[in-house]
């Protein structure tokens, strides 16, 4: 018997009439029993009256629990029958849908489809499944939605079905989750991954994506592809050890820091398929792609770039070389007088080392107190480009002793033509000036002057000659005639002087090398000529040096400053190009089209940058750079040339080629230039359509003539003469490039021993021919 039961019955047996029978004990003893048996039922009643109110506050709870999670939860909530009229709604969907929660009660839910057709093809489908028992849930299926007075949106909606105790659908339950945002995220996430797709495909520079823990190439562009000479899949199917010469260690090492953005820049040393090794520059970071993080590396070829910095370095170490080794002192000033370079020679002669004096201005340091003010007048006239080119002054060494030097002033200009720096090359005069006291002191004893003194009479016959002059033919190893110390002009001389056209007359005369410097004057006592001899060979020689290194500092100025303002003015307008197109795209408002066309013209810009430094790279490598020459496949020279203008040649041009090409010595990659040079120039300025003709032909000088024939517009005469020079472009020309192609032409060439050639009328449609020759094979 159940605890119920037990209590029913006691409680029967306790609301008996009080008069029956049956009811009443026989006994004390019996009625005692019943009386503990009522009261024992009594409080099991009581305690299930507490447990029984206590489920209801629970059971109250709960429902209330859920009322407010049905109420206040994130998604639409909605209760329908089996039929799918809307029983109960929660607020998210009165939100959602833009309806009171009444409002939805005893609506169907097809009413809220954007589309009743797609809704009821959809429902016969997806809830036939619930109706029939199949599943008892329709999880995750997208509808188009209409909230009243709004556009329609897309929902991801989840149907759970409600069953009886037999298992007959009665009602079902619908979890309504506005899938916009998610929809739009994915729009967004496959549009950036195609915008990265089509930025990595389609980039020129090399990229690559890597997987950091096992070095694999998961993915490479076409651009690497061309680079490293192997086909997608062969590159694929490599690490990043089979191409990197580092050790793996190093390797992985390296690319731990830039998985963990701690480095991103690095320098290694790549092979290619044909075995060639190549310096590399490489900017790789973290990108996570698909849940796993990666690294995105973009691969630049520097090799040139850095066996040019080379080539700079050892040319600056060469020019330092040389000025440190020069005889002659060498101080480059600043415009303020500040010391910017001190050679060797400075230092053994003022005994201050160049980090003494750097950035130091000169007067304060070497100039004697009466000098100061006169050589700060003088700097002043240099800073102005008016200024003497030789000048005498007094330094005074750090033991406080007195130089007299001798200057030769030059100015360096900038791209302004404004004066930057001075460059004053001395020679120490001290000895010579002190010798020279010492000869006028001596001039009046010939006889213990140990230089040559001369008396001549009127006739121009030697009348006499000191002790000096036989010792100084004799060192220069010539016969003892002291009238080789007469000038050619003598008889002109001696005219002028008896004439008393001039106190005194200099004059130069070369004996077997040696050069001397004669004073020759009329002894008015004597009625004689005078003429004292002094040695100045080694002044001479040191005058020609220094000539000589001044003509070449001018001359390298010269280029460098045509050099940096052709180079300036050719890369700022391409370099504003990217600048400005890249400041718009930077903020974030142009339009896709805008995109497109500022990333093409920054790639062009770039491109154009590239090219001109490729030109100075190779203009620098034919002056530095002496080739083995080799006989030449001019046809194959031809096509590798071709492969490079191939842009340039439309539908309609037309290029003819000769059957066979006579033999020439050269070295192949600088010919290809000079036919990539005329090809490229031949195909800007033929006509429309382009006729090109290629041909050459063997000369009876032993040489070989090349030559390209175009139908354009001519070249004027007078243009004619500088178009082979460096920087020169022909105004007006359509395409103008920078003025490096035929100035390299030029040097390629003459380089390799043959000459350079244009003819043409300047009559448009009877085009140009230009040519080349070289040394037969």
């Amino acid at each position: 018997m159940t605890k119920d039961e037990r209590s029913n019955e006691l409680q029967s047996r306790y609301q008996e009439p009080a008069d029956s029978a049956e009811a009443m004990p026989e006994t004390p003893q019996g009625s005692w029993a019943t009386s503990q048996e009522w009261m024992g039922a009594k409080e099991e009643l009581r305690r299930q009256n507490v447990e029984l109110t206590a489920a209801r506050a629970a059971a109250e709870t709960d429902r209330q629990r859920y009322r407010d999670l049905f109420d206040f939860a994130p998604d639409g909530y909605l209760v329908t029958d089996g039929k799918g009229i809307i029983q109960e709604a929660n607020q998210s969907a009165a939100v959602i849908f833009n309806r009171a929660q009444e409002a939805l009660v005893n609506m169907p839910v097809a009413e809220l489809a954007a589309d009743a057709q797609i809704y009821r093809q959809t429902i016969h489908r997806q809830l036939n499944r619930l109706y029939w028992g199949s599943v008892d849930r329709v999880q995750d299926w997208e509808l188009q939605l209409r909230p009243l007075n709004g556009p329609a949106f897309p929902a991801l909606i989840t149907v759970a079905a409600v069953r009886d105790g037999e298992g007959r659908l009665t009602g079902l339950r619908w979890l309504i989750r506005d899938n916009t945002a998610r929809k739009r995220a994915e729009e967004a996430l496959r549009e950036s991954e195609e915008r990265y797709s089509s930025l990595f495909e389609n980039n020129h520079a090399i990229m690559f994506l890597i997987d950091p823990d096992t070095g694999e190439l998961v993915d490479a562009n076409p651009a690497a592809c061309h680079f490293y000479g192997y086909s997608r899949e062969e590159l694929l199917a490599k690490k990043v050890m089979d191409i990197n010469i580092a050790s793996p260690d190093h390797i992985f090492q390296e690319m731990q820091r830039a998985r963990l953005a701690r480095r991103q820049h690095f320098y290694f040393r790549h092979r290619l398929a044909n075995g060639e090794l190549r310096d590399v520059e490489v900017y790789s970071g973290p990108i996570k792609l698909r849940g796993k993080k990666y690294l995105y590396s973009i691969v630049h070829d520097v090799t040139k770039r850095l066996r040019a910095e080379e080539d700079l370095q050892r040319e600056r170490a060469f020019v330092s070389a040389v000025l440190d080794t020069l005889g002659a002192l060498v101080v480059v000033l600043d415009r303020e007088g500040r010391i910017v370079r001190f050679n060797r020679a400075c230092e053994r002669t003022t005994g201050y080392t160049f980090d003494e004096v750097k950035g130091r201005c000169f007067w304060d340091l070497f100039l004697i107190p009466e000098e100061t003010e006169p050589v700060k007048a003088v700097f002043e006239k240099l800073r102005t480009g008016d200024f003497p080119l030789d000048f005498e002054n007094y330094w005074v060494t750090k033991e406080g002793r007195r130089r007299l030097i001798a200057w030769s002033n030059t100015a360096l200009t900038g791209a302004d033509e404004t004066i930057e720096h001075i460059v004053a090359t001395g020679i120490d005069i001290t000895e010579r000036r002190q010798a020279e006291l010492e000869i006028r002191h001596l001039s009046s004893f010939p006889q213990l002057n140990p230089n040559p003194v001369l008396e001549v009479d009127t006739n121009g016959a030697v009348i006499f000659y000191n002790p000096g002059t036989l010792a100084t033919l004799q060192r220069l190893g010539v016969e003892p005639d002291a009238r080789l110390f007469l000038p050619p002009d003598m008889p002109d001389i001696i005219c002028d002087l008896k004439q008393q056209q001039m106190p005194q007359v200099y004059r130069e005369v070369e004996i077997n090398g040696a050069t001397f410097e004669e004073r020759i004057y009329l002894a008015r006592g004597i009625g004689s000529i005078r003429i004292f001899v002094g040695d100045i060979t080694e002044r001479k020689r040191a005058e020609e040096r220094l000539r000589q290194f001044n003509a070449e500092l001018q001359a390298r100025n010269t280029e460098l400053d045509a050099f940096a303002h052709s180079v300036a003015h050719d890369i700022k307008n391409p370099l504003q190009l990217i600048v400005g197109y890249a400041e718009d795209l930077a903020e974030d408002v142009a339009t896709p089209e805008f995109a497109r066309t500022a990333l093409s013209i920054i790639l062009k810009s770039g491109y154009k940058i590239n090219s001109i430094t490729d030109d100075l790279l190779l203009l620098s490598e034919v002056r530095r750079k002496d080739m083995a020459v080799e006989p030449l496949d001019m046809a194959a020279i031809i096509t590798e040339a071709r492969q490079r203008v191939v842009q340039l040649i439309d539908d309609q041009a037309g290029i003819r080629l000769p059957a066979a090409w006579p033999l020439a010595l050269g070295y192949a990659p600088w010919v290809e230039e000079v036919w990539f040079n005329y090809l490229s120039n031949a195909l800007k300025h033929a006509g429309r359509p382009a006729c090109i003709e290629l041909g050459g032909e063997s000369l009876s000088n032993g040489m070989a003539r090349f030559w390209i024939r175009d139908n354009g517009v001519g070249i004027a005469p007078a243009d004619q003469a500088d178009l082979f020079t460096l920087f020169y472009q022909v105004s007006g020309a359509r395409g103008r490039g920078h003025g490096l192609g035929l100035s390299i032409v030029k040097r390629i060439v003459e380089k390799l021993g043959g000459e350079v050639g244009v003819q043409s009328s300047g009559v448009p449609g009877e085009g140009s021919i230009f040519s080349f020759t070289l040394p037969a094979a």
